[in-house]
C-alpha cells in the first residue's frame, strides 16, 4: 500500500488511518495480481469519499471489497473497526493498493 498526492494532511496520517482497516483489506486478495488507486477526502458533509482512479486493474470484486474495507472508517461504522485513529478533516490523498 502506498499514500501519495495527499493534501490538508500529512501523508502518515493517512497511512495510519488506511492502515487500522488493512487487516480487512488483506481479506479482499483474490486469485492473480494488480492494483486500484482510490482517491481519498473528506466531504463538505463531514464524511469520507472514495473514488476509483482510472488505471485500476483488480477485478470489481477485488474493488468493492477494498471499498466496503474503507467504508468503516468513516461516521457510524468506525464502531466496526474498533480502536480507530482520529481522522483529519479537509484532506485528500490517493492511496494504491497492489498486490
Amino acid at each position: 500500500m502506498s499514500v501519495t498526492d495527499t493534501k490538508g494532511c500529512s501523508e502518515q496520517e493517512i497511512e495510519r488511518l488506511v492502515t487500522s482497516v488493512q487487516g480487512r483489506i488483506e481479506e479482499c486478495h483474490g486469485e492473480g495480481g494488480g492494483k486500484v488507486r482510490i482517491r481519498i477526502g473528506d466531504g463538505e458533509d463531514g464524511h469520507l469519499h472514495f473514488d476509483v482512479e482510472p488505471g485500476s486493474t483488480l477485478n470489481p470484486a477485488e474493488r468493492t471489497c477494498i471499498l466496503d474495507a474503507l467504508a468503516t472508517l468513516d461516521g457510524d461504522n468506525r464502531d466496526a473497526v474498533g480502536v480507530a485513529p482520529p481522522r483529519p478533516h479537509g484532506f485528500t490523498s490517493l492511496v494504491t493498493i497492489e498486490w
